[in-house]
């Protein structure tokens, strides 16, 4: 199983990963997709930030579903809104 792994970055900071496969050997006419995202402690007045991972969110697709739907569903279902981000919000293919 192949798969595509995203950065998901507000205002230039990291907020976590989604990750699609291309298909999945069990399931051939579908794509399993997870979004692991991350919470920030601390400040930088501080000079203490450490960032805790949230459990992942996994959801299986259509394997047609272009991969911006999957990307906006997941962002949905963590609760994460591109709109806070006062449009600096992007989601960037990690070669």
């Amino acid at each position: 199983m192949r798969s595509k792994k995203f950065q998901i970055l507000c205002n230039g900071e990291f907020m976590g990963y989604i990750f699609i496969s291309n298909n999945h050997h069990s399931l051939p006419n579908l794509k399993i997709a997870t979004i692991w995202t991350v919470i920030r402690k601390g400040s930088l007045e501080n000079v203490f930030i450490s960032l805790e991972f949230k459990d992942p969110i996994t959801n299986i697709y259509d394997i047609h579903d272009v991969d911006e739907f999957i990307q906006d569903d997941l962002l949905d279902k963590a609760k994460i809104s591109k709109y806070n981000c006062i449009g600096n919000f992007k989601i960037i293919l990690v070669k």
